[in-house]
């Protein structure tokens, strides 16, 4: 990531993780500023995510996938500039939508997916939902994974809110 930012054209935010997150980009699809990696082809349910979330999106995917439903995850490393194309392209076709974050979800990938789904007219109805921190003062202290949990952050919150999601959109869930 770090060569893609030395000739960018205007301000760079980098937050970077303790490490040992799993790696997204391969040589066959280098890490580019403003795209974003679809990792997993699903027709059921959308599974938006960005950073070290993308391990929760896959394992709620994959529990998902034992059921029946068949999870897309979109992971998006740069919020700004944001893929619009890719995210369009796959919210169009698939109705059950979840961005999960570890961030706050007020100004964050999901509002920045929400704006583009309220301003794409789409003809199917959407249900849409943002997992993330709440806008609140984190009143805990602990480890990264005591936070999650706390902020139900969890993969098992993101099978709970797209089950949800495809009862109400009258699909079968087992």
């Amino acid at each position: 990531m770090m060569p893609a930012t030395v000739d960018y054209p205007g301000p760079i935010y980098i937050r970077l993780a303790k490490g040992h997150d799993p790696i997204v980009t391969t040589d066959d699809e280098p890490f580019v500023i403003g795209k974003a990696y679809v990792t997993r082809e699903g027709d059921d349910a959308l599974i938006i995510t960005t950073g070290i979330t993308l391990g929760i999106a896959q394992k709620a995917a994959d529990a998902l996938s034992a059921r029946g439903t068949e999870t897309a995850i979109i992971h998006v490393p740069t919020v700004k500039p944001l893929d619009r194309d890719t995210i369009l392209t796959y919210c169009r076709k698939i109705s059950n939508i979840v961005v999960i974050e570890e961030g706050l979800i007020n100004g964050g990938l999901g509002s920045a997916v929400a704006e583009l789904i309220a301003e794409a007219n789409f003809e199917s109805p959407k249900s849409f939902k943002r997992i993330g921190i709440p806008d609140v003062f984190p009143d805990i202290y602990g480890s990264q994974e005591d936070q999650l949990k706390y902020f139900d952050i969890t993969a098992d919150n993101l099978i709970a809110s797209i089950t949800q999601a495809q009862r109400i959109l009258g699909k079968a869930v087992v």
